[in-house]
């Protein structure tokens, strides 16, 4: 990802370029293209526990209480 999108060289925004914050913008437009299957796969990975009658992603969905 990085060496096709480029490279930042500051430290501290206010030495930044307008050539490393072009880059800045790839890099962000880059991460929220790939958050939803990111969020997708977080959630899918709540499905995996196998040992409980309930998984993770069921849980909080179920409406059960916390113990007092």
């Amino acid at each position: 990802m990085a060496s096709d999108i480029g490279k930042m060289h500051f430290r501290r925004m206010d030495e930044g370029t307008d050539a490393d914050f072009a880059v800045l913008v790839r890099v962000h437009e880059e991460n929220i293209r790939k958050l939803p299957d990111l969020l997708i796969g977080l959630l899918t990975n709540l499905k995996t526990d196998e040992a409980y009658p309930v998984d993770r992603l069921q849980h909080p969905a179920s409406g059960h209480a916390r113990p007092a």
